[in-house]
Parts: C-alpha cells; sequence; structure tokens
C-alpha cells in the first residue's frame, strides 16, 4: 500500500470518527461497543487471523523456524481470550487490528523522502501509543467515553478535532 492511500484511509477514518461523535445517538453506540460479544467476536477473529498470517510469512531470520510453534501459542491465545477476558475483549480486538493497520501505515511511509510525511507519521504513532494504552487497560477506553460525554462542549471539541486532523491528512496526501 502507498503512503498516499494509507494517508486517504486514516483521513477517512478519521473523518467517519469526526461525524459520528457529531451525532448524540452515538453515545449509545460508543458504550455499548465496550461490552458488546458480537464485536469482540468479529475484531478479535480478524485480528487473530490477520497476526496469524503475518506469523506464517516470517522468515528464518524472524524466528521463521519457530513460526508454527509461535502460531499455535498465540492462536490458542486468542481462542482462549474469549473465555478467561470476556470484559472489554471488543476494546482489546479493536486495538490489536488498528496496531496492525497502522503497521502497514507507517510501512507505507518507510524510507520515503516526502516532505510532509511527518504529519501522516506523527498521527499514527500517536495512535499507537493511543491503543497501545487501550489495549492494556481497556476500561480506559470506558472512562475517556464518560469523561468526554460528561459535557457536551467536549464532544463538539473532539468531533471538530477529527475533522480539522482529517482536513489536514487529506490535504497532506494532496503533496505527494
Amino acid at each position: 500500500m502507498g503512503i498516499f492511500l494509507s494517508t486517504v484511509i486514516l483521513a477517512s477514518l478519521f473523518l467517519i470518527l469526526g461525524a459520528a461523535f457529531a451525532f448524540k445517538s452515538f453515545k449509545k453506540c460508543a458504550f455499548g461497543f465496550l461490552r458488546s460479544k458480537a464485536a469482540a467476536l468479529a475484531l478479535v477473529s480478524v485480528s487473530l487471523a490477520w497476526f496469524l498470517w503475518i506469523l506464517y510469512n516470517l522468515t528464518d531470520a524472524d524466528f521463521g523456524q519457530y513460526k508454527f510453534i509461535l502460531m499455535a501459542v498465540f492462536g490458542a491465545a486468542g481462542i482462549l481470550s474469549f473465555k478467561y477476558l470476556p470484559d472489554f475483549l471488543s476494546v482489546r480486538g479493536l486495538s490489536v487490528l488498528m496496531l496492525l493497520l497502522l503497521r502497514v501505515f507507517i510501512d507505507s511511509a518507510y524510507m520515503l523522502d516526502e516532505t510532509y510525511k511527518c504529519v501522516f507519521v506523527a498521527y499514527c504513532y500517536a495512535l499507537v501509543v493511543a491503543f497501545i494504552y487501550f489495549g492494556c487497560l481497556p476500561y480506559r477506553m470506558r472512562d475517556f467515553f464518560e469523561y468526554i460525554y460528561a459535557k457536551p462542549e467536549r464532544v463538539k471539541i473532539l468531533s471538530v478535532f477529527f475533522a480539522v486532523s482529517a482536513a489536514a491528512l487529506f490535504l497532506t496526501a494532496l503533496t505527494y
């Protein structure tokens, strides 16, 4: 995937999030997502499949001689998470999926001599930090939603932030 497409996809995700937070009905969806078994099943399954695919394609230089052992261990951990870590599993699944997607995005910018790629990469690394945090402490996403929805001004500010970030990323994509 090229850096232009990666930037446009990230900008589109920000635009969708900004529009979603602008609607008052999104609050119910956001809080419902946190403990949704259907979302957990979908996100963890896709994340697990993607991660196992990455492990399957390891070379010998990257622990490739152990790839089937790694696939068995991580596959079992992913499946057992439904039994032993069901609380906020959708947040964990989203975190892993976003980290895998951000890996592709950051790889698309690697070794390119583009002047404004640092805007795109800065957003990517900020999201990496955020999703590592939410993956380790998934209940903090609930706390984040409670904080945001405590005052209507905060929801508007977050919505505008996502919209402005999307515009900045779209403009950055035009410079490639």
